[in-house]
């Protein structure tokens, strides 16, 4: 999957393509900062992280997904690869969240499974 990186965040292609035609209409250059401009787009499957990435933009988000015993959107799930340190977070999670749906769903992506199933 691919995303950008915007002022400080990452965000989905959906709301980079969004934001890159709001720009454009207003005379906005990528000046190469990605405080200005979307930077990329970056292959997230490459990019590694300490935990999972979804979009920055949220609820927000184009592609804004719901989980079950949220109450709240969240933005798109980025399907990014993890260091050590990020699969120990989603075990760990899992762990303490049982019942969380969210939580579940970066186990089921990542391959770790429920300790109570």
């Amino acid at each position: 999957m691919l995303f950008y990186v915007y002022q400080a965040d990452f965000i989905c292609e959906d709301c980079a393509v969004d934001f890159l035609d709001r720009l454009g209409k207003n005379g906005c250059e990528d000046t190469g900062d990605s405080n200005d401009y979307p930077q990329g787009p970056f292959e997230s499957s490459l990019e590694e992280s300490d935990s999972p990435q979804h979009c920055g933009q949220g609820e927000a988000c184009i592609n804004a997904e719901s989980y079950p015993g949220l109450d709240r959107g969240v933005g798109l799930f980025l399907e990014n690869s993890l260091t050590a340190d990020g699969m120990d977070y989603v075990k760990n999670v899992v762990k303490a969240n049982p019942n969380d749906s969210l939580s579940q769903f970066w186990g089921k992506f990542y391959g770790v499974s429920n300790p109570g199933e």
